[in-house]
């Protein structure tokens, strides 16, 4: 308990200094912010989390190609020599799902490395489907390779590895699962446990993956404020790279992950469905269509701005092109919700129309073209 409240009371600063971390940060997921970092976009040696980002790939490609996770493949592991008579013999085939959960959960080199070949893929192959994943979940001229090497090598920042775990935690709800558990019984071999030293220390860690690494540590970990509370489950994702120490790694991060759920809050601005803006609408027997958010929107802040600021801690804008022109369907994208914190831009979310918005008369038609044409009404 004394330690506990040592780290929350020491100043964000003392958190991020001493010794200085190549690459970190921490994400709300449901806001998408990044709530505390330092050096987030420095390129550092990645290879700590290239297992993590080879399941990612992984089940890219798959989902690509519609492979089935029960769909069997050669056992990655040789038999072992040393197994006493009764043991069972050694699984010849294993399924998808479990060679990936044993590189996920502790970066298994036999399961990575044969990640490729029960793909169909060679590594070259796996290498650019990696990149061509890695752009596709918003990473700007990805360069990892497969594997990682010295004349190979993987780097990346904690700022892209977040993007990868956020995704992988959002599109493959069952990576989480794999990323939680402690072990995995696969026959013939002895019981692959996980390399998250993080499950160990506290309920709240739920995932993904952590590599304490050789020399250099990294993590990519998921933790969620502890149930049974009166405040609502919040979900932050931490990310450090080429930390010099795994035990400082592991304090640090611990520190940070308190510090995030004392100081921060992640407020619903809006649930699924809101009306945020009545947009004028042109060529249609309705004058304005309804813009709703077609998810829930959250923006953190810190407490403390919440309780000074209240309801003007934010400031929230529409933006959209105009004019809009029927007809429209329900679900159309007709504009973006921005919110902004001091005036800098913190949050976007989509607006979709609520409704279909059906052409108007050809009277109405022709005198909304006449008011286009003159400009009339039609720049908002």
């Amino acid at each position: 308990m004394f330690i506990r409240k040592l780290l929350l009371a020491l100043p964000l600063a003392a958190l991020l200094s001493s010794p200085a971390p190549a690459s970190t940060v921490i994400v709300d997921l449901e806001s998408g912010q990044t709530i505390l970092e330092e050096e987030p976009d420095r390129a550092v040696d990645a290879s700590g989390v290239a297992p993590m980002v080879a399941v990612y790939t992984a089940l890219d490609i798959m989902r690509e190609r519609s492979r089935s996770l029960f769909d069997m493949v050669p056992s990655p592991w040789p038999a072992d020599a040393s197994k006493e008579k009764d043991d069972p013999e050694p699984a010849r085939e294993i399924d998808l799902a479990t060679l990936l959960q044993a590189v996920l959960m502790n970066g298994s080199p036999e399961a990575l490395a044969a990640i490729p070949a029960a793909l169909g893929m060679t590594a070259e192959e796996f290498s650019a489907g990696m990149n061509a994943a890695l752009g596709r979940a918003g990473i700007a001229e990805p360069k990892f390779a497969f594997p990682c090497s010295e004349t190979a090598p993987c780097t990346t920042s904690a700022r892209d590895v977040s993007k990868i775990a956020v995704s992988l935690y959002e599109r493959f709800p069952i990576a989480r699962i794999w990323g939680a558990a402690q072990t995995l019984e696969i026959p013939g071999i002895p019981p692959q446990q996980t390399a998250n030293f993080f499950l160990e220390r506290s309920p709240a860690i739920t995932g993904i993956f952590v590599s304490p690494g050789n020399g250099q540590a990294s993590a990519a970990v998921l933790s969620e404020n502890p149930r049974g509370t009166e405040a609502r489950i919040r979900r932050l994702i931490a990310v450090e790279l080429n930390d010099p120490n795994p035990g400082t790694l592991r304090e640090r991060l611990t520190s940070l992950f308190l510090r995030a759920y004392r100081d921060y809050e992640t407020l619903e601005v809006y649930p699924a469905g809101t009306v945020a803006a009545k947009l004028p609408v042109f060529k249609s027997s309705l004058e304005e269509v309804n813009a709703v958010v077609p998810l829930p929107v959250y923006a953190t802040t810190s407490r403390e701005r919440m309780i000074s600021e209240g309801s003007k801690a934010f400031d929230l804008r529409v933006s959209y092109s105009s004019p809009l022109i029927a007809p429209l369907k329900q679900g159309d994208r007709v504009g973006e919700l921005q919110i902004f914190e001091n005036g800098r831009m913190i949050v976007t979310a989509p607006l979709v129309a609520e409704e279909d918005v059906p052409l108007g008369s050809f009277l109405s038609r022709f005198i909304d073209t006449l008011r286009l044409a003159l400009g009339q009404d039609a720049l908002h």
